[in-house]
């Protein structure tokens, strides 16, 4: 009897090892989306490595503490405005556009 135990005991703790390893497994995989571009940030620091590369759609093992920074692959726009005054001190607002494309 005291062998049945055992064998339970160390079945449920195999089974336990290898349920928190495919866990960990699952939760490493990112995806970036179809039409955007992705950058690897550290979550933990909130960090950008600068010599990496900006990966395209797919699926990514990174880990569990990375995420990727997403952005989209057409033309990013901008807009902003600016209300300054002038040197005879009137007020103006100077609207403007900010256009950029991630290479």
């Amino acid at each position: 009897m005291k062998d049945r135990w055992k064998l339970l005991l160390a079945t449920v703790i195999i089974g336990g090892v290898v349920t928190v390893i495919f866990l960990f497994l699952g939760f490493s995989f990112k995806s970036v989306g179809l039409r955007e571009y992705g950058l690897l940030e550290y979550t933990f620091y909130r960090t950008v490595d600068k010599a990496q590369t900006v990966r395209e759609n797919g699926n990514y093992l990174v880990g569990i503490d990375y995420r990727f920074v997403t952005y989209p692959k057409s033309m990013l726009k901008h807009e902003f405005s600016i209300t300054a005054l002038t040197k005879d001190k009137s007020m103006i607002t100077m609207e403007g556009l900010f256009l950029a494309q991630l290479i």
